[in-house]
């Protein structure tokens, strides 16, 4: 069986088979509840494995996704994540939320284990897409340098994978314009 520092509900049911034993285990101090349907042994959890088994369908993206990628050491104020347009508002001051359209929503996400928890978090190539998509967002050092990280692994980019992301942006051939001034 799996121990997980942060549980959902099915998954501490699945540990303790009842409610019942589920509740005793609470009241024993055995495990706590940190959140509705959400467990812990300790208080030693990351705040990154709570959000993803609370939210199981959000995406790192933005400025957290630059830094959890490696492509910069600036580590960002807020955990940015996106989630599909029809999804509601997380209400999270530790939270920076974009909604997607269904179209874009997932392209390029791929999971990845970052301090012992799997996140999902878009690619390389994604991002790339969305620096330059947002390049106004970002103060000029910033752009700068991970336009610099890009070209250094220029050769470790997936560039069928990029050409097929930029067919499903409107902006696409405008992005890839930019992409061969600024990248390539």
């Amino acid at each position: 069986m799996v121990i997980y520092m942060v549980m959902n509900y099915k998954e501490a049911l699945e540990k303790y088979k009842t409610k019942y034993n589920l509740n005793k285990a609470i009241k024993n101090k055995e495990i706590q509840k940190i959140d509705k349907g959400l467990y812990s042994f300790d208080n030693d959890y990351n705040y990154l494995d709570l959000l993803i088994k609370k939210y199981p369908y959000l995406i790192i993206n933005d400025r957290s996704a630059f830094f959890y990628l490696g492509l910069t050491d600036e580590i960002p104020e807020k955990i940015n994540i996106s989630t599909k347009q029809k999804n509601r508002k997380i209400i999270d001051n530790q939270l920076d939320q974009t909604f997607e359209s269904e179209k874009l929503y997932g392209l390029g996400a791929i999971e990845v284990e970052i301090n012992n928890t799997k996140i999902k978090i878009y690619n390389k190539e994604r991002m790339l897409i969305e620096l330059i998509r947002n390049k106004a967002k970002y103060d000029y050092s910033y752009y700068k340098c991970l336009i610099l990280e890009y070209r250094k692994i220029i050769d470790e980019l997936d560039i069928h994978l990029l050409n097929e992301y930029l067919k499903k942006f409107k902006k696409g051939k405008y992005i890839l314009k930019k992409l061969n001034e600024e990248v390539f």
